[in-house]
């Protein structure tokens, strides 16, 4: 379940979801609500960190962000830092990405909706 806070017009709620820090070897990421629908409005980071000398693998079990077809990812996207130039994505729609390799031993990852 996503944590969610009042916001300062009192009137709407937000989902909290960022500052996360994974730090173990093996783990598994999910959106906000997952296997339901993400809440509009989510601002999430996931900073996964390994040791020194390993690497992180992503690997994408499932996709399902919105799509636009006339533009890429113009509104709900995720984007990830793996330590290289350019950085991965944005990605969205139901394809998942292929595995995405970190350059060190940290990843970012930023979801939009």
């Amino acid at each position: 379940s996503s944590n969610y806070e009042l916001q300062a017009d009192k009137k709407f709620c937000k989902v909290v979801c960022n500052g996360i820090v994974k730090t173990d070897l093996h783990g598994v990421i999910f959106s906000p609500e997952y296997p339901n629908t993400y809440p509009d409005q989510a601002q999430c980071d996931w900073n996964i960190t390994v040791p020194l000398g390993y690497q992180i693998e992503l690997t994408f079990l499932n996709l399902d962000i919105e799509y636009h077809q006339e533009v890429k990812c113009p509104y709900d996207s995720l984007k990830i830092d793996a330590g290289r130039s350019p950085r991965e994505g944005p990605y969205c729609g139901k394809v998942p990405p292929s595995p995405v390799v970190s350059q060190a031993n940290w990843m970012h990852l930023n979801f939009t909706s």
